[in-house]
């Protein structure tokens, strides 16, 4: 499959590939390709017979986050449909995939949105199957990918999805974690009170 260098996360290079239903025996189709201004568009055509979903994402690397990462930032302009941010933290099909939907904003079209999405609102799945339990570990997260399908990241009807055609485009990414707290400064040493000894030794 042929890839497309576009993005940072971090200072790592992304590298992106594209996935859809056809895998399953869909019938929708995407591109990938990279806009002037340097932003990923991934746009393309939606079947929901035999399948319903198109997805683009990077290849797998170890990326380096802290294990306190709190929160993605991502800059985007969309269509008006509800899109996913999924996170991978291996190449095994068995381990989830985690989910989480861009922010309501996303869905007023043909404005550049920047969004922020806590750790906490992204969720696991494994197969199209929400998986209970499990625990996203931020230092394990290998690749970043964007997903449109019949379903959103809690499992429910994505209401906003539809056949026909799609396009998002990223603009930026980023993963933030807090700033280590300044260590709070010395109390000055107090002064001795002087003693008894002290004040009858002779001078």
């Amino acid at each position: 499959e042929r890839t497309v260098s576009a993005l940072s996360l971090n200072g790592h290079p992304l590298e992106w590939y594209k996935i859809n239903d056809v895998v399953m025996g869909g019938h929708s189709c995407s591109e990938l390709r990279v806009a002037a201004s340097g932003a990923l568009d991934f746009s393309g055509v939606i079947s929901t017979r035999d399948g319903g979903f198109a997805s683009c994402t990077t290849i797998e690397q170890p990326l380096g986050l802290p294990s306190n990462t709190s929160a993605f930032h991502v800059s985007v302009t969309t269509d008006g449909q509800l899109y996913k941010l999924t996170l991978k933290v291996s190449e095994s099909v068995w381990e989830p995939v985690w989910q989480a939907d861009l922010p309501a904003a996303s869905l007023v079209p043909s404005k550049r949105h920047d969004l922020l999405l806590p750790i906490s609102a992204f969720r696991a799945s494994r197969m199209g199957s929400t998986v209970e339990g499990a625990t996203l570990e931020p230092s394990r997260i290998l690749s970043v990918g964007i997903n449109l399908a019949l379903i959103d990241a809690r499992g429910n009807p994505n209401l906003h999805f539809r056949d026909g055609p799609f396009a998002i485009s990223v603009h930026a990414l980023a993963a933030h974690a807090p700033a280590p707290s300044a260590s709070p400064p010395m109390p000055a040493p107090m002064a001795r009170s002087p003693s008894p000894a002290d004040v009858m030794r002779p001078r």
